[in-house]
């Protein structure tokens, strides 16, 4: 991360036991087809990213919490999806972190730019997924406002009545 204000930021939702909500999690495996490849950032624990290769896909899940990962790469072995489903621990605000992965069909980013607290770092990590993108593929960000007194949050969110849900396909 970036600033200090974006690790305090993190902390503190690291903490938080990440679950995605059903109409993520149902819109999302609408859209995996079998041989996509898929990034998860901000994957946490694994919940969403473990169910993409019961798709068909394979998926590699990015988190800042390498404790967080241990539990996902954990239960990726105890489904039998270690060879389906990799953890990489990294920061989604730094440009050349992303420069090896390859591209991918899917890129979706659900509950974790919240914890980006700086305009210029979130610039940086659009971009980073943007360029992470395969010709045919699509970004799926869903978002919230973690901090509402936090005037880069109120700033990013209110226009958005507090929440973030969108897909982005290339032209």
């Amino acid at each position: 991360m970036n600033t200090e204000r974006e690790r305090q930021s993190f902390s503190a939702w690291a903490e938080m036991v990440y679950k995605p909500d059903s109409f993520d999690m149902s819109y999302l495996l609408s859209l995996v087809n079998r041989g996509d490849r898929v990034l998860d950032l901000g994957c946490s624990t694994g919940n969403l990213t473990l169910l993409f290769p019961e798709y068909g896909a394979t998926v590699t899940g990015i988190d800042l919490s390498e404790h967080r990962l241990q539990m996902a790469r954990r239960d990726a072995e105890l489904m039998g999806l270690s060879s389906k489903a990799h953890f990489i621990c990294g920061d989604l605000t730094d440009p050349n972190f992303f420069k090896s992965l390859g591209h991918y069909q899917i890129v979706c980013a659900i509950r974790s730019l919240t914890c980006v607290v700086e305009p210029k770092s979130l610039a940086n990590g659009l971009l980073s997924i943007w360029q992470r993108l395969a010709p045919d593929g699509l970004v799926y960000i869903s978002d919230f406002c973690y901090d509402p007194f936090n005037p880069a949050y109120a700033e990013r969110y209110t226009s958005h009545g507090g929440n973030w849900r969108f897909l982005v396909q290339p032209p």
